[in-house]
């Protein structure tokens, strides 16, 4: 079992009529489930050109969460669902700067619909940055294990500038054939400078 032995967030993030505050669950449960099937699977096959993570299916990827060795986390505003991870903790760095070092892989982190850049046409931004406070609980799991904040996931092609404008230094060990997309690593310093741009949104936990 990992010991997870972290206060559940807070973050105030800037939205269209002001500030709002959001919290993030160290589960996905069976209401984020539902108001992925209901709200935002419509709008991601709808729009499956732009979304490349309309094909993933969340209730069997939430079936291998086992809390050891697989972690899920969501973020809710108020009742409702606005971003899902998975990440496993037992994962290795390959980059020639990290590489042999342990570290934690986000295996899936998907944002709700109305929050993609991709879709500002059909969406007004409700507030930002949303992955952003998922990708702080792997930091801060990475830490409670040991890691000292590092994180590594392959990315789908639409997603790494967003991860380019989060870390640096960023590191990439190109495509990975086996999954036929690009594997990318936060390191130690990166992942720090990351917590400290997050610092500030934190407004305090629940216990």
């Amino acid at each position: 079992m990992i010991p997870l032995s972290l206060p559940r967030r807070r973050f105030q993030l800037d939205g269209c009529n002001g500030p709002v505050v959001l919290q993030v669950n160290d589960e996905i449960s069976e209401e984020a489930l539902q108001q992925w099937e209901r709200e935002w699977k419509p709008i991601l096959d709808n729009n499956k050109e732009k979304c490349e993570d309309h094909h993933w299916p969340w209730r069997d990827i939430q079936k291998t969460i086992d809390n050891k060795i697989t972690l899920g986390f969501s973020l809710f505003d108020g009742q409702e669902c606005q971003a899902m991870m998975v990440i496993k903790a037992d994962e290795i760095m390959r980059s020639a700067r990290e590489g042999g070092r342990k570290c934690v892989y986000l295996e899936f982190i998907a944002v709700a619909p109305w929050h993609r850049h991709c879709l500002r046409d059909q969406f007004p931004t409700r507030y930002k940055p949303v992955g952003r406070c998922l990708v702080y609980r792997a930091i801060e799991v990475s830490n409670v294990l040991g890691y000292d904040g590092r994180i590594a996931w392959h990315s789908l092609p639409g997603a790494v500038s967003a991860y380019k404008a989060m870390f640096s230094p960023l590191d990439t060990m190109g495509m990975d054939e086996d999954y036929g997309l690009e594997w990318y690593e936060a390191g130690r310093v990166a992942a720090s400078r990351f917590s400290e741009f997050m610092m500030p949104l934190i407004v305090g936990t629940v216990k």
